[in-house]
């Protein structure tokens, strides 16, 4: 497994930016009509929210006593 450490300001913006992406593609899959394209979409997503996930358990994990 890779780890590196990040700041909580780094965090925030890797946050955000996964947000507004995600966002962007959920509306990109809706609009595409090629389905190895939306499903090559879909798997970034998934990859994406996967991150978003282990950044926010990855804070809770550091804030738990």
């Amino acid at each position: 497994m890779f780890q590196f450490l990040i700041t909580e300001e780094e965090r925030t913006l890797l946050m955000d930016l996964l947000e507004c992406d995600i966002s962007e593609l959920h509306s990109e899959i809706v609009d595409t009509d090629r389905r190895e394209y939306r499903e090559m979409l879909k798997n970034r997503e998934r990859l994406m929210k996967k991150l978003q996930r282990q950044l926010t358990q990855d804070v809770q994990e550091i804030g738990t006593p």
